[in-house]
């Protein structure tokens, strides 16, 4: 199949065949030849070819059919193949229509039907051939588009090549200038601060070569203060370029602000550089908010800022100590002094005027620290009271440093020898010294006398190497140091018969525990002679490694070393050589080294052995009082008793159960039986209660002769006191029923019951009980007393708390002293 087309549409079915036919038979071997029988058909056929990538190349429509004439068609055929050439079938009197098809659809050509077959292949044939012809046209104003492209991007890169050469050519050319004029710049300050005396004089210097060289008209000096803090500048600080009278006086107006500011980092723009330690421009001062960063102490300059005397651009560099700081260390290289540089004319900032001006500062900071450190060796010396001096290998004086001494003269060094001016011995003696120090390349200490106003004086001097044969000299006066010394040793001996005499021991350790000193008391106290314990651990030898108690101290040293603030103060059991074991308190005093680590522990301690024993017999007497008012109290009460020392206690209770038993026929029994017989009985069944009431938490009140009184409830309160004092009860009578008794009679117990509202405490001052009060004792007491014997009389009120659970008996209604007639019941036992 061709990639070429020519599509036919008429809606006549026979005129479409012919002229398909016609032109297959002529072209159908280069083109494919399509038909269609209307415009929406061609359309859609045009669609197709386009996405499977075919060409149309003519299309010859009809002019008349029914949906969309073929004017129309070859219109909408333009707006999206305007390349596809066009011919249009008509009639004679369409010429509107193809007038419109020329205009809009750009028309090749019109045929007039009928057509002539070869007018029609003719026109078909030429049309085609214009098609190829403006494709080719086409093609080749591409290539020619691709052809001029490519040049133009030739040119344009040779052209960047070009333009790059010459920058960097002249950026080649402005370095070389910068350079020359950093050198040249370089070396006018240094021969300008060359010559300069002092510190002072050479930032004088630089500051007015700088503005001289620069051409700024006003400069100035901060320097920081001694402690850092501040900046400071005075008008000795200060350079101003001479101009006219007029802007001379202004200037010298200005700079007689400086006196007394003071500036912090961060103020103005001196104290912004310092802070920064990085250049500031400022392009004119002018356009800065008013007062900026100024403190109210700074009211003079406030009132009178440098733009009032016709100053704009100013610009700030700080001078560093050292010429060799890298970019990453500026933060933290010492600034030496802050440069500010003013001009009249507002100026944008010139960034090689910035690294010129950066790179002189920073020659200039080593040079400006050389003299800064002169002038302060210079005043060092000058506040030194030692004798400096240079003496060659024979002992020869040879200078003599300005030190702020009196009493030795260049006149009595310089050119003497040590034979001039100490006996020949002690001359022979400290020439050997100087020999030894330049033999040994090492310095060598002397002490030495000398008698200077009739006063005998002592020397310490510091020989060090200078050269081959030369050495420096350092003496210091050291008499006062020799008196405090005696005064020390005096007062040395003194301490260690305090600490050999005192009575305690004192024991200094390091951190593993070994023994560095110990004092006369704690050798005999612990038994040891010094040879025996120094050196040794301390645990084994005063420690044991467990107390008799079963405490484990083999981590005591490790934790006193971690934690020493825990350990000021501790008690702890000790032995002696012979076993003894022995109680001590120990008061311990960390000691550190410069880096906050502790190195030794100084211990005091004290025998506590007799007041250890005096506090232990305490304790044992206090748990024995506290076991016997147990027995007599219950623990709650036995709490308030040692809490409240005074007054009475008592508590109220609303749910309480009370139980009163009491043995029949005891009386009876009592006149047949010696004293200690009864007793010896009584014992036995109420030993045997209270192992009950033990057993089920009850709270025994009292017995009062052969009746035994009970209580539920309290002093804890409980939920189930009536079950309880009713289970209680039954296992008493059980106990009475199967006693066996010895004095050939058995015994029956009488018990009463009664549950309410009581109150129990502890009253009087002396021979205390723990009693109740409160009608419901007084009815459980005659509910006991109007009972039968074997048998367990209950109230009302206690009988519905249990009728659930446990059995009882009605008895009926009895009379009650002083509370008329009750109903009761029997307990009988649980259901």
């Amino acid at each position: 199949m061709s990639n070429l087309a020519i599509l036919c549409v008429d809606d006549q079915w026979s005129i479409l065949v012919a002229l398909t036919e016609l032109l297959k038979h002529y072209l159908g071997e280069q083109y494919e030849i399509i038909g269609a029988e209307s415009g929406e058909a061609a359309l859609e056929i045009l669609e197709d070819f386009s996405e499977e990538g075919l060409e149309i190349a003519l299309l010859i429509v009809d002019q008349v059919m029914p949906e969309m004439s073929g004017d129309e068609l070859l219109v909408k055929v333009h707006e999206k193949y305007p390349k596809a050439l066009k011919i249009l079938l008509t009639g004679e009197v369409e010429t509107r229509a193809v007038i419109r098809a020329i205009n809009q659809a750009n028309l090749y050509r019109y045929i007039t039907k009928p057509w002539d077959e070869t007018d029609l292949v003719l026109t078909v044939r030429e049309a085609l051939r214009c098609y190829f012809q403006e494709k080719t046209l086409d093609l080749q104003n591409q290539a020619l588009k691709r052809l001029n492209f490519s040049l133009e991007q030739k040119v344009s890169e040779r052209t960047s090549e070009l333009i790059r050469a010459n920058e960097e050519l002249q950026k080649q050319v402005r370095e070389r200038q910068q350079a020359e004029e950093e050198l040249q710049l370089l070396l006018t300050l240094s021969q300008a601060i060359s010559s300069a005396p002092d510190f002072e004089t050479a930032l004088q210097v630089a500051l007015q070569t700088l503005c001289e060289t620069t051409n700024w008209v006003y400069g100035e000096v901060w320097l920081p203060s001694t402690d850092q803090t501040v900046l400071e500048s005075s008008p000795m600080l200060s350079y101003f370029s001479p101009e006219n009278a007029q802007m001379n006086a202004a200037l010298e107006s200005f700079r007689s602000h400086l006196d007394g500011i003071r500036f912090k980092p961060g103020e103005g723009i001196a104290g912004r550089v310092w802070q920064s330690k990085q250049p500031e421009w400022v392009d004119n001062i002018e356009a800065e908010p008013e007062n900026v960063n100024f403190p109210v102490r700074h009211l003079p300059f406030i009132q009178n800022p440098a733009k009032n005397y016709g100053l704009k651009a100013h610009f700030g560099v700080p001078i560093f100590g050292s010429s060799n700081w890298k970019i990453e260390e500026v933060f933290t290289a010492p600034v030496l002094a802050v440069l500010v540089f003013f001009m009249r004319e507002s100026r944008p900032q010139d960034q090689r005027f910035v690294e010129l001006v950066c790179a002189a500062t920073n020659q200039l900071g080593a040079v400006l620290q050389q003299k800064k450190s002169e002038a302060e060796m210079k005043a060092l010396f000058a506040a030194m009271t030692e004798v400096v001096m240079v003496l060659d290998a024979s002992g020869k004086g040879l200078k003599l440093a300005p030190t702020d001494q009196s009493f030795c003269t260049p006149e009595a060094i310089v050119g003497r020898k040590l034979s001039d001016y100490f006996p020949p011995d002690e001359a022979e003696r400290l020439l050997g010294c100087i020999q030894t120090a330049l033999t040994t390349k090492q310095t060598v200490q002397v002490e030495y006398n000398l008698t200077i106003n009739q006063q005998l004086v002592c020397f310490l001097g510091s020989i060090s190497p200078l050269t081959q044969n030369t050495v420096i000299w350092v003496s210091r006066d050291i008499s006062q140091r020799k008196i405090t010394e005696e005064a020390l040793k005096t007062n040395e001996a003194k301490l260690r018969h305090v600490v050999h005499n005192v009575s305690s021991a004192i024991v200094q350790w390091d951190r593993s525990g070994r023994i560095l000193f110990i004092n006369e008391y704690g050798l005999n106290f612990f038994g040891y002679q010094e040879s025996e314990i120094l050196g040794q651990k301390l645990m084994g030898t005063l420690l044991p490694e467990v107390e008799t108690s079963g405490r484990d101290l083999r981590n005591l040293i490790d934790n006193i070393c971690q934690n020493p603030e825990q350990y000021i103060v501790h008690e702890n059991e000790n032995i002696r050589s012979n076993g003894e074991r022995v109680w001590v308190t120990w008061i311990n005093q960390p000691i550190f080294d410069k880096n906050g680590n502790l190195i030794e522990v100084l211990s005091v301690a004290t025998d506590t052995t007799e007041r250890r024993l005096a506090e232990e017999a305490l304790r044992l007497e206090r748990e024995k009082s506290e076991r016997l008012l147990l027995n007599i109290f219950p623990k709650k009460v036995v709490e308030k008793l040692k809490q409240e020392k005074k007054g009475l206690i008592a508590e109220k209770y609303d749910e309480v159960s009370i139980l009163f038993a009491d043995l029949v026929n005891f009386t009876a029994l009592s006149e047949r039986l010696t004293p200690i017989q009864l007793v010896k009985l009584l014992n036995e069944i109420f030993s045997t209660f209270d192992q009950l009431a033990e057993g089920l938490d009850l709270e025994k009140i009292k017995t009062i002769g052969d009746a035994y009184m009970m209580a539920a409830g309290l002093p804890l309160p409980r939920e189930d006191h009536a079950e309880a004092i009713a289970d209680m009860a039954l296992s008493m009578q059980l106990v009475v029923d199967h006693f066996p008794f010895a004095y050939g009679e058995t015994l029956q117990i009488r018990i009463g019951i009664h549950s309410g509202t009581v109150v129990a405490g502890v009253i009087g001052t002396h021979k205390f009980i723990y009693d109740l009060w409160g009608d419901t004792v007084n009815v459980a007491y005659r509910m006991e007393s109007s009972g039968e014997p074997g048998k367990i009389q209950v109230t009302q009120a206690f009988y519905d708390r249990l009728k659930d659970e446990y059995l009882f008996e009605k008895r009926g209604e009895i009379p009650i002293k002083g509370k008329g007639k009750m109903i009761t019941y029997w307990l009988i036992g649980r259901k």
